[in-house]
């Protein structure tokens, strides 16, 4: 009696974006296999199956992790300065020579991946065509619902560089939070502020932020019949 393996010949054209990396490397992991399990005129040995039943226990979980993202529109943010909604371009303005910024609370997903790191990032564009750099200052906290509410943690303060192009849409990282001590349903709240009057600060226009976004990792049930088998035949 001989082993065969079974494997996906490909990943399937109708599969969502965010799966198509993870069984890209499950078929890979299947190919590496095979050679194994269809090696010719013998048997695998002992330490052969026991690996690869291993290997296989491991790829055969229906879990897999994708990203997701806890969304803050401009809409659900409030003005925490001189902030003015822009109703042309539907965002907070940020105007030079001012402290202006805007903040906001959400919860991260309970499907949410515990342990596992975060990305904050932004969408915003400069309202003229004028070069210049834009100071920001960012903070955020993260507790749980049985918390004492912590301190603000500031994140990060940097400069944005002007594309030179009116209502030019630009997406910014803001900073990487490490996963340790984040659970499921933790609330994030944020904190953001143009420093108009800081010496770093020489874009005489103002900034438009349409959003902010924390991209994090939750769990997935991959769909049925996607992941790999093994069968005897005679």
């Amino acid at each position: 009696m001989t082993r065969r393996f079974e494997q996906i010949p490909k990943v399937p054209d109708g599969a969502p974006f965010y799966l198509r990396p993870f069984l890209s490397a499950v078929k890979s992991h299947i190919d590496a296999l095979q050679g194994v399990l269809t090696t010719k005129d013998r048997r695998p040995t002992l330490s052969e199956f026991e690996s690869i039943k291993l290997k296989t226990r491991s790829v055969r979980s229906e879990e897999a992790f994708v990203f997701d993202e806890l969304v803050y529109p401009a809409g659900m943010l409030r003005s925490s300065g001189s902030a003015a909604w822009d109703s042309t371009r539907i965002g907070w303005s940020f105007a030079n020579g001012v402290t202006s910024g805007v903040e906001g609370t959400n919860k991260l997903s309970p499907a949410y991946a515990e342990g596992t790191g975060i990305n904050i990032h932004m969408h915003w564009m400069p309202t003229t065509g004028s070069a210049g750099n834009i100071r920001i200052d960012f903070s955020y906290r993260f507790y749980d619902a049985t918390d004492v509410m912590p301190s603000w943690t500031v994140g990060t303060s940097f400069d944005l560089a002007v594309p030179g192009t009116a209502d030019k849409m630009v997406f910014t990282e803001i900073v990487d939070v490490s996963g340790t001590n984040l659970k499921r349903n933790s609330f994030v709240d944020i904190k953001i502020d143009r420093a108009g009057a800081h010496a770093n600060d020489t874009y005489a226009g103002s900034m438009v932020l349409k959003q902010i976004d924390v991209r994090h990792r939750v769990r997935s049930e991959l769909p049925r019949g996607l992941g790999q088998r093994s069968v005897y035949v005679q």
